[in-house]
């Protein structure tokens, strides 16, 4: 995966585990972490033809800072 497509990965991870417009966060299973959920995610987009692989140490670290971000950023509203 390139920069582009890490960073565009990261972004989509963060956000949906935090829950997009009227999706649940977490995928509406709260005992789901990060780790299990960027799995889900990559199954999904590899199912549908994308070539996503499982987040390494540091992409996750990227999707729990990108997760406070947005948390913080909603927190405003």
């Amino acid at each position: 995966m390139g920069a582009v497509d890490c960073r565009r990965a990261t972004f989509l991870t963060a956000h949906g585990y935090i829950g997009i417009r009227g999706m649940s966060p977490k995928s509406g299973v709260p005992t789901l972490g990060v780790e299990g959920f960027a799995d889900a995610l990559v199954y999904m987009v590899n199912k549908a033809g994308g070539k996503w692989k499982s987040p390494d140490a540091g992409m996750l670290a990227a999707i729990n800072k990108e997760i406070e971000a947005r948390k913080l950023e909603l927190s405003k509203k």
